[in-house]
């Protein structure tokens, strides 16, 4: 699935949409995205201008949306998928232009309406963030 596919099931749009392309996914079950963070992102500039890193909130976004997809892969054309929860997330290592991300995301489980999806961001087989998020789908308004 590459970035125009990926509209289609995400409400995201540059600069927010953060997955580069989608080479895994089972509906409902398990996505592998990848991103390849680029000195040409607009936070480079400020973070940090002599020695950029990725910021901590992007790769939870860029993990998030990924996870989204599971669900987005089930929408139907009034709804869309949104994050509601991160829980448990850890930095293990930080992540700088020139990297390219592996996100891996299982759902754990469903109640309500609510999917729990483990994250795990991988630069090569180095595991540097995961967590827990929690999404659910919204209904578009008119």
């Amino acid at each position: 699935m590459n970035r125009e596919e990926l509209k289609k099931v995400l409400p995201y749009r540059e600069p927010m949409l953060m997955p580069d392309q989608v080479e895994i996914l089972i509906p409902g079950e398990k996505v592998q995205g990848t991103k390849k963070i680029t000195e040409n992102e607009f936070w480079c500039a400020g973070h940090f201008p002599e020695n950029p890193v990725f910021p901590g909130v992007l790769l939870i976004e860029t993990m998030a949306q990924t996870a989204l997809i599971l669900m987005g892969s089930q929408c139907d054309t009034h709804t869309y998928p949104v994050l509601a929860r991160v829980e448990d997330m850890k930095f293990l290592h930080p992540c700088v232009p020139g990297d390219l991300l592996k996100i891996d995301a299982v759902r754990l489980s469903e109640v309500c309406g609510f999917w729990k999806i483990r994250c795990v961001a991988y630069l090569d087989n180095m595991a540097v963030a995961k967590g827990t998020i929690t999404c659910c789908m919204r209904r578009q308004e008119k």
